[in-house]
């Protein structure tokens, strides 16, 4: 079997799931090809520039890692034809839609996971309002005004519908609004509401919980089977818990509850062709109901995290749900 992951190693630390990922299915493929943002020629590819072609970077190291790929990443060269079997995207915004979509056309003969029209749908912060009954109080903002009137309920955080990683994040408490983790003024505040809604036209506010300086859970699933869970406690003197914020990782557990929430979601997102996704939650003020806060479809980060806290083979997990999910479509192709 043929693989192709398209990554971008700007974004990339040494903890990145990319590479054991990359490792494990070295030992069940044929041929594993990356294309990578970072690279400079592949930047008309990323852009969809008509006529444009990636660079690809071909896996043939063993033990293969972060330190290895950053010193050779530039090795490439370019491609017109290619035929991969299964093309796996491990990439963030801002990659736009336009290059999902061309991904889809470009790939049209592979299996592309997560399927980019799936992402599309499902990547935006607005795809939480399909199951409300699981979230916290939360309302489409379209201006500043919304934004205000939403703050005067209950503390908020105000979430950018495309952001990932904690990045643009406004809370508004007791009168102080930090933007991400720096206090900063009203006027300020509204400057960056006004920025961000001139980019996106809406953004998401939530009410603010005040158990997240607990931290939150983030639970992983790959073709319906939950991989595992940790927590994400958010550093001193931070309300931000994701890792990339410098959340520190504990061991956690699943409950009843939390496999419900799992099902449901993957109920939906299978539909949609998303194989792998993560969702996060945070303890609700009652000290008990855990509430959804997050649901990720695009580079769905925590496989690393998760392989470190535990003896389990986390990364082997994925792996194997993925190869099994691959074959199950193969069969449903082959049938059509």
């Amino acid at each position: 079997m043929k693989f192709l992951l398209i990554t971008n190693i700007n974004s990339h630390v040494e903890t990145e799931s990319f590479y054991p990922l990359v490792s494990e299915i070295q030992k069940k493929s044929d041929e594993i090809y990356i294309i990578d943002q970072g690279v400079e020629e592949n930047i008309s590819f990323f852009n969809v520039v008509n006529g444009a072609f990636p660079f690809i970077y071909k896996v043939e190291e063993e033990n293969f890692n972060f330190h290895l790929y950053k010193k050779s990443h530039k090795n490439t060269y370019k491609i017109i034809n290619i035929d991969v079997d299964v093309v796996l995207l491990r990439v963030d915004r801002p990659v736009s839609d336009s290059f999902l979509k061309f991904i889809d056309t470009f790939f049209a003969k592979s299996i592309v996971i997560n399927s980019p029209k799936g992402i599309i749908e499902t990547s935006s912060k607005e795809y939480l309002f399909n199951f409300k009954e699981y979230c916290p109080e939360m309302k489409l903002c379209f201006s500043l005004e919304d934004v205000i009137d939403f703050s005067s309920m209950f503390p908020i955080v105000v979430k950018p519908l495309k952001g990932f990683g904690g990045k643009g994040i406004i809370r508004i408490l007791e009168g102080k609004i930090h933007y991400e983790n720096k206090e900063i003024s009203h006027n300020e505040f509204c400057q960056v509401i006004n920025d961000l809604l001139n980019s996106e036209k809406k953004c998401l506010a939530v009410r603010y919980l005040k158990n997240i300086k607990m931290g939150d859970k983030r639970i992983l699933v790959v073709n319906r089977k939950i991989i595992g869970a940790f927590n994400r406690v958010p550093r001193k003197n931070s309300w931000l818990a994701n890792v990339s914020q410098g959340a520190i990782s504990e061991k956690t557990t699943i409950n009843r509850k939390e496999r419900e929430i799992a099902n449901k979601l993957s109920d939906d997102l299978e539909s949609k062709g998303i194989v792998i996704f993560g969702f996060d939650l945070i303890k609700g003020d009652d000290d008990e109901e855990l509430l959804l806060s997050e649901i990720n479809t695009l580079n769905v980060g925590g496989f690393y995290q998760l392989n470190e806290l535990s003896e389990e083979e986390h990364i082997v997990k994925l792996v194997n749900n993925l190869y099994n999910f691959i074959a199950q479509k193969k069969l449903t192709i082959a049938s059509t």
